[in-house]
């Protein structure tokens, strides 16, 4: 989906023709749908007792949501400390100076921050 999406505002740009961009991302789609069909089969039998089957699927589960909480929890500090106000007096890093023309990182032209 995301290719096809990607493949669309291409060749919008390109300026092609509405037709043909439909065309290609039907191809696109068509292709990703095919794709599980024309894969081979898994022909070998697997023996697996059901209790390490399911116990592997729960930590897989507990794998997954720890992970995913994790990240929500780093993304979610760093959104708090870049929304605070600084509460630091002086030029930092990502502030630029009173009357200072330089931005970011010191160079010029680029401004990034409030006020």
């Amino acid at each position: 989906m995301t290719a096809a999406r990607r493949l669309a505002g291409d060749l919008r740009r390109r300026g092609t023709r509405p037709s043909r961009r439909q065309l290609a991302v039907a191809g696109v789609l068509l292709a990703t749908l095919a794709v599980p069909f024309l894969l081979p089969t898994d022909t070998d039998p697997l023996d697996v007792p059901a209790g390490l089957l399911w116990q592997f699927r729960v930590l897989v589960l507990a794998t997954s949501t720890l992970l995913w909480a994790g990240l929500a929890v780093a993304f979610g500090l760093l959104a708090e400390r870049a929304e605070a106000p600084a509460a630091r007096s002086g030029p930092t890093l990502w502030q630029p100076r009173t009357g200072d023309r330089r931005g970011r990182l010191g160079r010029p032209g680029v401004r990034v921050g409030r006020g």
